[in-house]
């Protein structure tokens, strides 16, 4: 569906971008509010635990939610996904860009391309309405497959998070982060960062 030129030391690799369809019987719709405790159960069993839950809650106090989507399985949600506001700043310039977390789906329905088609939603959409760039702090080889990098990310970002090699990825399609390097972020207030 597009392509993306991809810099890897002193060469431009020409990658391609390709559009998954949905699995099975799957739809995916926008949040709605009344998604809202199901999205809970949802996230909880996901991740086994209430932390995630917590994040998704204090996204949604503090305004900072660019994007969200819910997977739908025979009118059961299975799955959910958000994109929360967050900000880069160096060479002179502010710019919004979002952070792809959490994404979760039920664990009877892992490992069939639900998570993978709601990311690729919501990545989209905020390709479409926002700058695109997106960052995620997420396993190194599942991300990669929509365009984050962990080289891109040590190359023009500062990381908050500490040592976590390279789970801490950058997705910039436009390349507008290219003369920017160390550039500062800030994350929403959900993530608890100093």
């Amino acid at each position: 569906v597009s392509e993306y030129v991809f810099p890897v030391g002193n060469h431009q690799d020409r990658e391609l971008i390709f559009r998954m369809d949905p699995p099975g019987n799957i739809r995916v719709e926008p949040f709605d509010t009344i998604y809202g405790a199901v999205v809970d159960e949802v996230t909880a069993a996901a991740f086994g635990g209430d932390e995630e839950v917590r994040i998704i809650h204090s996204l949604h106090d503090h305004d900072d939610i660019l994007a969200e989507y819910v997977a739908i399985s025979e009118d059961r949600v299975v799955g959910h996904v958000a994109l929360s506001r967050m900000t880069i700043e160096g060479a002179g310039r502010k710019l919004t860009a979002a952070c792809l977390a959490p994404v979760s789906v039920v664990p009877d329905m892992q490992g069939r391309g639900i998570g993978a088609w709601l990311c690729e939603r919501a990545l989209a959409e905020w390709e479409r309405c926002g700058t695109g760039i997106s960052v995620v702090l997420g396993h190194p080889e599942y991300y990669p497959r929509f365009g984050f990098s962990a080289e891109a990310a040590a190359r023009h970002l500062q990381c908050p998070f500490g040592d976590v090699g390279a789970a801490y990825m950058l997705r910039d399609f436009q390349g507008q982060l290219a003369d920017i390097s160390a550039a500062g972020v800030e994350f929403p207030r959900a993530f608890n960062l100093p």
